[in-house]
């Protein structure tokens, strides 16, 4: 592995730890205020519920229960952070990009994308894979560690979108009658949808934690530091 490679490996990893600790703080605010609710500690109970209410309805009716209490938030929005949380650790490396100069070669083992045939050419292979980005996306769903040369907007896009459909299906269709959201539907259509947001939220944070560790304040630090 390079050092470009192992640069981005260490930035990617900062960011799924940050996000993994944000979303799982959530997590345990979303269950930790019945617990005190029902531990007779309704003081810090209620500030919770009031922090976790500006985002969520959190009607009883459709939330989770524990002793008799409701989750901080619905059972769908239960969903989205679950999601948010689990793919912050496991987080597919499909969308985090190399920033490489023209179409270098990336170390052995690594898949990359011939950028003027939009093509995936598979390490230790000559032949190509024609078909494109949704190679990529097949290939990230059968969990084969794919990592692009380029940033791929359009792709991210389609990822996003894809994680929207089973949420809006769950959300609209009831209200044609054509289907009946149940506490387990809402719940499995908000993991969906957080689990692939949460894919890109890793690669903008990593992004941003590679801007921030090349910007020049931070060089000159890293200078100074080698120098003493």
């Amino acid at each position: 592995m390079d050092e470009e490679s192992a640069a981005h490996d260490l930035d990617a990893t900062f960011a799924r730890l940050f996000l993994g600790a944000l979303w799982g703080t959530m997590c345990l605010l979303i269950i930790g205020a019945p617990l005190l609710a029902a531990q007779s500690n309704p003081l810090l109970s209620s500030i919770i519920y009031l922090l976790l209410s500006s985002a969520c309805h959190q009607m009883p009716e459709r939330s989770f229960a524990i002793l008799g209490h409701p989750w901080g938030v619905c059972q769908r929005c239960a969903g989205i952070y679950l999601g948010l949380f689990a793919a912050s650790l496991v987080s597919p490396r499909v969308f985090c990009a190399y920033r490489t100069p023209g179409n270098r070669r990336l170390p052995d083992g690594v898949m990359r994308v011939d950028s003027a045939r939009m093509t995936l050419v598979a390490p230790g292979s000559r032949g190509l894979l024609r078909s494109g980005l949704s190679s990529g996306i097949r290939l990230c769903a059968a969990g084969i560690n794919v990592r692009m040369a380029h940033s791929s907007a359009q792709m991210r896009r389609i990822w996003l979108a894809t994680g929207c459909i089973p949420i809006l299906a769950d959300a609209l269709l009831p209200l044609g009658g054509l289907w009946a959201s149940t506490p387990l539907s809402r719940l499995l259509s908000g993991l969906v949808f957080g689990f692939l947001l949460s894919t890109l939220l890793v690669a903008g944070v990593t992004e941003l934690f590679r801007d921030i560790l090349n910007s020049p304040q931070a060089r000159v630090l890293n200078s100074h530091g080698g120098e003493s």
